[in-house]
């Protein structure tokens, strides 16, 4: 069977924090498939990674909120295709035989979350978005922002786009993926079988589903040799809470299993947990400091 090619895709790689896990995850993507373009974003050139793809420097950001707003800013003019395959140290390309065209026909696409806020339970970062989103946002920034002080989800890129601004950003003509094509695509916390077949997955906690042997123990080694990423012992924790992909493992009572994601069950009604709606995107207000005339006489 000839190697998938995805012209209209650009392969991107984002990394300041973990070379090594970047260059495997990279090189895990290219091995599954061509693609239009393969672009790398860091603060250095990775070691390991040819120097013939292309490297696009960038800040050191000191948080992956600083990172989201760079990419509704900055990120629109360094794309030379209609969509873009966001990747990161712990997710990459599995199963390219999932690929299906489809998913070119819409803006947004990400593993559905393990507990869908308001129902809108597609979003995960990590996945297919396409140029023509970013660049909307880049050219209405004062409708579409991230800021520390937004309530809720503080300006994660993520969430605030899927949950928060999605009604507006649909309004406006964008499209995404219903759950069942959005596990197509990818799962992090929920799938529906342990056996399933996804085109790309999220999360180091995930390891064990996609690695084993000495692939699996050269990534755990790396996890814990970095000193660099403040979240790692985290990643180590979660990661060690279902070393084989126990599929009694849950998060906040929700079970990872859910076989209404099935791409077999599209068109049936997801089954999720009951959820408030989301609220409406606001900004914390400041506490007003008592002045002198609060003070007793």
């Amino acid at each position: 069977m000839s190697k998938l090619y995805l012209p209209d895709v650009t392969l991107m790689m984002v990394d300041i924090l973990c070379y090594d896990m970047a260059r495997l995850s990279l090189e895990d993507s290219l091995r599954a498939a061509d693609y239009g373009d393969v672009v790398v974003f860091s603060d250095q050139r990775i070691p390991g990674i040819s120097e013939e793809i292309r490297w696009v420097q960038v800040p050191r950001w000191p948080s992956s909120k600083v990172f989201g707003r760079w990419m509704w800013s900055d990120l629109a003019d360094h794309l030379k295709t209609s969509h873009f395959l966001l990747t990161e140290w712990d997710c990459w390309v599995t199963n390219p035989e999932m690929w299906t065209d489809e998913f070119l026909e819409y803006d947004y696409i990400g593993a559905p979350w393990w507990t869908p806020p308001g129902n809108y339970n597609v979003g995960n970062g990590c996945g297919l978005r396409s140029r023509r989103l970013m660049q909307y946002l880049k050219d209405h920034p004062t409708e579409f922002f991230l800021a520390d002080d937004q309530e809720p989800f503080q300006g994660n890129d993520d969430t605030t786009m899927s949950i928060i601004y999605r009604p507006a950003l649909e309004r406006a003509g964008f499209r995404w993926a219903d759950e069942q094509l959005a596990s197509r695509l990818a799962f992090e916390y929920t799938r529906p079988s342990l056996t399933s077949k996804h085109f790309m997955f999220h999360d180091s906690f995930n390891f064990p589903q996609v690695l084993e042997g000495e692939r699996l123990a050269e990534r755990i080694r790396l996890m814990q040799e970095n000193t660099v990423d403040a979240k790692m012992p985290t990643h180590l924790a979660m990661l060690a809470e279902q070393p084989n992909g126990d599929p009694t493992w849950h998060r906040g009572g929700v079970p990872v299993i859910r076989p209404s994601l099935a791409w077999e069950e599209r068109g049936k009604p997801v089954v999720i947990p009951e959820t408030k709606p989301a609220a409406p995107i606001r900004r914390r207000q400041p506490q007003r400091q008592p002045s002198h005339h609060d003070r007793k006489a």
